[in-house]
């Protein structure tokens, strides 16, 4: 099975415990998740890997088509430019 790089690490702290966690960011969603953890009673969260971005994916976007983050943002970004400017042509 593959698993993506860790990319960042995490610390959970809290009265008389400390969790350590090497985490990495799903590509389709912008999401941390746990890729490995130093708590052998919670077991890391296994995302997946997209073949078509090559990119790494929480276990949510796993199983949804690929579709970037960037590319939701830019979509996002024009329907807001759309809306103003059709805002603005109306007055």
């Amino acid at each position: 099975m593959l698993t993506p790089k860790k990319a960042g690490y995490g610390v959970l702290t809290g009265p008389g415990y400390v969790r350590e966690f090497d985490t990495c960011t799903c590509k389709h969603c912008n999401c941390a998740f746990i890729v490995r953890s130093s708590d052998p009673n919670n077991p890391a969260v296994r995302g997946g890997f997209c073949g078509k971005c090559y990119a790494p994916t929480c276990p949510t976007c796993q199983k949804k088509p690929c579709k970037h983050f960037m590319i939701k943002l830019e979509e996002m970004e024009a329907r807001d430019r759309f809306n103003l400017n059709f805002k603005e042509a109306k007055r």
